[in-house]
């Protein structure tokens, strides 16, 4: 195996890993953000 085309593919895998970690971040503040919308809406419900 060349040393060149090492080179590719760890590029490749880091650039796969930086895309999974972008994309983890995405979903994960948006879970949060719907438990915090489900929170906000029992809390709403109780005070009537």
């Amino acid at each position: 195996m060349e040393l060149h085309s090492y080179a590719q593919l760890e590029m490749i895998g880091f650039f796969a890993f930086v895309v999974w970690l972008f994309y983890y971040q995405i979903t994960s503040s948006r879970k949060a953000a719907r438990q915090a919308e489900e929170e906000r809406q029992e809390r709403s419900n109780e005070s009537e």
